[in-house]
């Protein structure tokens, strides 16, 4: 009988101790990131912006103490840029020569807590060949006769980037509009189901 006194009172005044360290840390979130370049994206863009906060990790979940509407739209805004900078890569993978005449170059979104947010072309030139003698970008002589150079885009590895993006904006978008947070949130990324 004394034991379960104990224990009971142990289990309460370890509960009320959890409760104190929540209620006095101020407001937390924890946030799953996908894939690392995903979780080093979201560590950068906030130390870079210089807020006022603690990032703690965990395996793939990021907690950050003291969340406000600043440090929610900086992750949306970045994730937002990733996902479309994706998009134009899913998009132009089958592209031989934009417009102006340049090859399309897969796009890669860098973020450092140094330098900010920037986007980058993919430095491999060597692309894709694929043999299709009756494309009109196809090579006409030599030994790579009927070949057609395309961006050196994985559509696969595109995508599932992609449906990582997707989930994180919208678990962050889900976050702000549940606890009123002032920014505009856009239904454009939600999946129908």
């Amino acid at each position: 009988m004394k034991d379960m006194y104990i224990y009971k009172t142990g289990k309460a005044l370890i509960l009320v101790l959890c409760a104190f360290m929540f209620f006095s840390c101020g407001k937390s979130v924890s946030i799953m990131t996908y894939n690392q370049a995903q979780k080093a994206r979201v560590k950068n863009v906030l130390v870079y912006n210089k807020h006022d906060i603690e990032v703690f990790e965990r395996g793939n979940f990021l907690t950050i103490s003291k969340v406000n509407r600043e440090v929610l739209t900086d992750i949306l805004q970045t994730e937002y840029l990733n996902i479309q900078l994706l998009l134009s890569n899913i998009n132009n993978a089958n592209t031989t020569k934009l417009r102006d005449g340049y090859e399309y170059r897969k796009q890669k979104l860098f973020v450092s807590d140094l330098s900010g947010i920037q986007i980058m072309e993919d430095s491999d030139s060597s692309g894709r060949l694929i043999y299709d003698p009756t494309h009109p970008e196809a090579v006409r002589a030599g030994k790579l006769a009927g070949f057609v150079k395309f961006p050196n885009i994985n559509v696969k590895e595109e995508y599932i980037e992609l449906i990582d993006s997707l989930q994180l904006f919208n678990a962050v978008a889900a976050y702000a509009k549940a606890h009123d947070a002032d920014i505009i949130i856009s239904e454009l990324f939600q999946s129908e189901k």
